[in-house]
């Protein structure tokens, strides 16, 4: 007895659900039905307003009965119109004036008279100007002279400045004691502007050694050096020359 009423407290909960989901389904299909009718029904009121529009136009046809009454009207006041052959006499006045204009061309006939008087006056005042360009010619000509001068000043042989003369006695670059410590090494070219008087001037870093300190070590003995200037004919003059200074180990 006990299984029997087990199968049948099942069976009643079965039969609730099903209850439940008809409900549930016929409660869906009643939203949807609502959603979706009020999205159809605005669709009717849209042939309205073409009905009222189409009534619009012909209510504005309507009254044209009254307008063509009153264009009859003044269809009536055509026959001032005849006043239009009257300009005819005016197109004979336009055509009095026409003998007019052979006169004209008998005044422009005496103004090319005036313009041939002015020609031959410039002509006198040219003439006098040819004998004056002469000593300019002649003025021309010192100034070349002096040309060849000046052309034959740089044709001397220009010999470089140097530092490596004996008698010189130029020090060599002091190796940093840091570098030493390190073990830095490298090479650097400085581009020197010798001046006439053996001094150095500006220094330039061509090729640095890749260290600061090694490259500062070289610039502060250049500055302490005496060159011999380089010469063009036996004089001095200033001139930039390059020299390599190497730090190397032993």
């Amino acid at each position: 007895m006990k299984h029997f009423s087990s199968t049948s407290i099942i069976g009643g909960k079965g039969e609730k659900i099903l209850i439940v989901l008809l409900a549930a389904s016929l409660h869906a299909l009643v939203i949807y039905l609502l959603i979706s009718s009020p999205l159809s029904t605005p669709t009717i009121p849209q042939s309205p307003p073409t009905v009222t529009l189409e009534l619009a136009l012909a209510a504005a046809a309507e009254p044209t009965p009254d307008a063509a009454s009153k264009a009859a009207s003044p269809a009536v006041e055509e026959p001032p119109e005849q006043n239009a052959p009257p300009p005819a006499p005016d197109s004979l006045a336009t055509a009095q004036p026409e003998p007019v204009a052979p006169p004209k061309p008998l005044e422009k006939r005496p103004e090319p008279k005036r313009t041939a008087t002015a020609r031959p006056k410039p002509a006198p005042q040219r003439t006098p100007s040819p004998p004056a360009d002469a000593p300019s010619a002649g003025a021309s000509a010192a100034p070349t002279s002096s040309n060849p001068a000046t052309a034959a000043a740089p044709t001397g042989v220009l010999t470089p400045a140097s530092a490596s003369a004996a008698h010189l006695n130029n020090p060599a670059p002091r190796y940093p004691a840091l570098a030493l410590k390190r073990k830095w090494q490298g090479t650097v070219t400085l581009r020197v502007r010798v001046l006439a008087n053996g001094k150095p001037g500006e220094i330039q870093i061509v090729n640095s050694s890749r260290y600061d300190m090694l490259d500062r070590a070289a610039i502060a003995a250049v500055r302490q050096w005496t060159f011999v200037p380089a010469q063009r004919d036996g004089a001095p003059l200033d001139s930039w020359a390059s020299f390599p200074l190497s730090f190397k180990l032993q």
